[in-house]
């Protein structure tokens, strides 16, 4: 009925209630496991220039959970533990993030001090430098870039700054360098190793990501239905197959382009810059 819409919005509503019960999970576990037991800060940090792009304890505990509860749902382990799916996915995701916790020492949770909430300004309004309006102090940071307090909202949309108030020591990018030359053994451009190392994670992060899109989809629309024979079974399989490999194949072509069109943005941002700080003649 209604060319099987309700039924595959069952599938999908099913599907993603195991990631958010996971999201779930890991939040809780990480207000009253983690914070009691001192293996995360004492305060919430939800600002941008306090915070990793990734922490593994939030992100890891809850993408582990969610494949763990996925695989259940699509009937891995076994009809029995398909209909116990949601609590697979709560209880791993309970029960990881403080174990991760544990092994990072929580050091992935504040990537610098806040030093607006050192100078106890609790009662006070600053001005952003960017909206010009006032805000309390728990959701201002200070950004060196604009050289002023800027609101959560600005610092969050804002796509200029580059995470200038993030950026690397000088020794962890030179651990860096030593490491990607020493993985790749060559003595060409010192920048090869990153950026092979950063294609081939972009890429294989595409190609999972694609697999297992591809995957539930053939397993949500096909396998699910009844009265389809074996062999249109193996025909859908095969195109599915065909389509992935073709992507995959255009993918770094595709991740080529994407690199090459970011680094030409940023020469010619950074010759906009030199040209307007050069004197005039």
């Amino acid at each position: 009925m209604e060319l099987g819409i309700f039924e595959t919005l069952e599938s999908i509503l099913g599907l993603y209630s195991n990631v958010a019960i996971a999201w779930i999970g890991t939040i809780v576990a990480d207000l009253v496991v983690n914070k009691p037991l001192k293996l995360s800060p004492s305060y919430i940090e939800f600002k941008r220039p306090y915070l990793y792009n990734i922490n593994p304890v939030g992100f890891g505990a809850m993408a582990i959970a969610s494949v763990v509860a996925i695989m259940a749902f699509v009937g891995f382990f076994g009809p029995f533990l398909q209909a116990y799916s949601p609590f697979i996915a709560l209880t791993v995701a309970f029960c990881l993030s403080p174990i991760i916790a544990l092994v990072t020492k929580g050091k992935y949770y504040i990537a610098r001090q806040n030093t607006v909430r050192t100078l106890n300004l609790s009662d006070s309004l600053l001005t952003c430098s960017i909206c010009t309006e006032s805000y309390e102090a728990q959701d201002m940071a200070f950004c060196p870039v604009y050289d002023g307090y800027i609101c959560s909202l600005c610092c969050s949309l804002d796509a200029r700054c580059d995470d200038q108030c993030k950026k690397e020591t000088p020794e962890i990018a030179e651990d860096k360098n030593s490491f990607s030359q020493k993985l790749i053994r060559s003595k060409t451009s010192p920048l090869l190793g990153q950026r092979i190392i950063k294609f081939l994670g972009i890429f294989l992060s595409i190609a999972g990501i694609l697999a297992a899109f591809l995957g539930l989809l053939y397993y949500l629309q096909i396998e699910q239905l009844w009265g389809i024979s074996s062999y249109t079974k193996q025909l859908v399989a095969s195109i599915i197959e065909v389509v992935f490999f073709s992507v995959l194949l255009n993918l770094p072509k595709l991740t080529h382009k994407s690199f090459g069109a970011s680094f030409l943005s940023h020469r010619r941002s950074l010759t906009a810059v030199c040209n307007l700080s050069s004197p005039q003649a």
